[in-house]
């Protein structure tokens, strides 16, 4: 993902804080879009964002195919197998991704385990369901939200999809 120069910056910003508190450096942005692709994409749409705009909705919408799926795949393994009420457990890149957006969304600093546990759930949720969107089993699909719960956003099924129903994960 090409940035700005400005939009970089922010980038390394909120990274940093998130790893040590200070920005990290160009060599460590770099690396942490290789190891973390998905939370590196999160951060960049975060630095592009408008305000206003729902950072959840912006962030799963403009995921590419092959990052989405990856995070579905993440997201369902990581929900079978973590402890979801011991947070320190967590794979870093689900953490990273879990929290900044639900922290954005309640407009906090600190999520308690449970918050965390929920929202990873509902982040599940809300992947698979823009995983259908886009084989077209829904004609439209709400503003995806953490704070919406675990049945997602308002979805109106596609013609002909009605035999493809979605179960929570």
């Amino acid at each position: 993902m090409g940035l700005t120069r400005e939009e970089k910056e922010r980038v390394k910003v909120s990274i940093g804080e998130c790893i040590t508190g200070e920005p990290i450096t160009d060599e460590g942005l770099a690396n942490y879009e290789r190891i973390m692709p998905t939370a590196f994409h999160l951060f960049a749409r975060k630095a592009r964002r408008f305000e206003g705009t729902s950072l959840t909705d912006d962030f799963l919408r403009s995921l590419g195919d092959d990052l989405l799926v990856a995070l579905l795949c993440r997201l369902q393994a990581f929900i079978e197998r973590a402890d979801l009420r011991d947070t320190d457990s967590w794979d870093a890149e689900i953490t990273a991704v879990v929290a900044r957006l639900y922290l954005d969304e309640k407009g906090g600093n600190d999520a308690t385990d449970e918050e965390m546990a929920e929202a990873a759930i509902c982040l599940a949720n809300l992947v698979l369901i823009e995983d259908k969107r886009r084989e077209g089993c829904f004609a439209w699909v709400d503003r995806y939200s953490l704070l919406s719960g675990r049945e997602g956003p308002r979805k109106i099924e596609a013609k002909g999809s009605a035999d493809r129903s979605l179960t929570n994960i």
